[in-house]
C-alpha cells in the first residue's frame, strides 16, 4: 500500500480541510443515514478526536471562561481546557447512576461564564452509553 501511494504521487500532506471527495462522502452519509444535510465546505476531517476537541476548545475558550467536563472523562480534556486559559467545571457521574450525569446536574453547574459541555458517549474510560432520550434530555439543558 505505500509503494502504490508513493507511485500514484498520494504520499503528500493533505488539504488542511481534508479531501474533498472524502468530505463529499461524509456529507452523503450524513444526508442518507441520518436525514443531516452538511456541506463540504461544514465538514473538517481531522486526525482524531483529541485533535478536534483542541481545536474546537482553543478556538471558543477565552481566559477564565468555564468548560463543563462530565466525569469520568478522557485523562487529556482537563489539560486542554486549562492550556486554553480556562476553567474546567467537573460534574462527577455517579456509580449507582451508571456513570451517567443527570441533566440536573449539568443545569446546576453552568454558570454566565459556561462556554462549552464536553459530552463523550460513548465513554471513554468507561464504555457506558446514553440513550438516545437521556442524550435529548441533556440537550434540552
Amino acid at each position: 500500500a505505500a509503494k502504490k501511494a508513493i507511485d500514484d504521487n498520494f504520499s503528500k500532506y493533505p488539504p488542511v480541510p481534508g479531501y474533498n471527495d472524502l468530505r463529499d462522502v461524509i456529507a452523503r452519509k450524513f444526508r442518507e443515514e441520518n436525514g443531516i444535510n452538511y456541506s463540504r465546505e461544514q465538514i473538517i476531517v481531522s486526525a482524531g478526536a483529541k485533535h478536534s476537541l483542541i481545536n474546537v476548545i482553543m478556538s471558543i475558550i477565552n481566559p477564565g471562561d468555564e468548560v463543563i467536563l462530565l466525569a469520568p472523562y478522557w485523562v487529556s480534556y482537563y489539560d486542554q481546557i486549562i492550556f486554553a486559559g480556562g476553567k474546567p467545571v467537573v460534574v462527577e457521574a455517579l456509580l449507582q447512576n451508571d456513570f451517567k450525569v443527570c441533566p440536573e446536574q449539568i443545569e446546576k453547574a453552568i454558570t454566565g461564564r459556561t462556554r462549552l459541555i464536553i459530552f463523550n458517549s460513548p465513554s471513554n474510560p468507561t464504555g457506558m452509553v446514553y440513550t438516545r432520550d437521556e442524550m435529548e434530555q441533556i440537550a434540552r439543558v
